[in-house]
């Protein structure tokens, strides 16, 4: 997180992330406008949103039941990816596809 926090303030706004609006508003539960740690391991935990399907059905998604399985939420994703070591997951880190990312 920190390499993305642009002004150090030790939050995310919309504008330090590649997400879109939606999906950080969906990540933004205090709906604050910006993202804790907290919040950030929760939208990890929770994978990411299932994809839009055809005639606007809600779908399961490959991911459905999140990213953590129940074994310590981001931590152990955190563990695996941050190949630097320094507490965020670069896009470069990122098993995930830059779509996703």
């Amino acid at each position: 997180m920190e390499s993305d926090d642009a002004n150090l303030d030790g939050v995310l706004t919309v504008d330090e992330t590649p997400m879109s609006e939606e999906m950080f508003s969906d990540a933004d539960s205090d709906s604050d406008g910006q993202l804790n740690a907290s919040e950030l391991e929760e939208m990890l935990s929770n994978g990411p949103p299932p994809p839009p399907m055809m005639g606007g059905g809600e779908g399961q998604g490959m991911m459905a039941g999140g990213m953590g399985g129940g074994m310590g939420g981001a931590q152990p994703i955190l563990d695996a990816e941050d190949t630097d070591e320094d507490g965020s997951i670069s896009s470069e880190e990122s098993s995930l596809s830059s779509e996703v990312f």
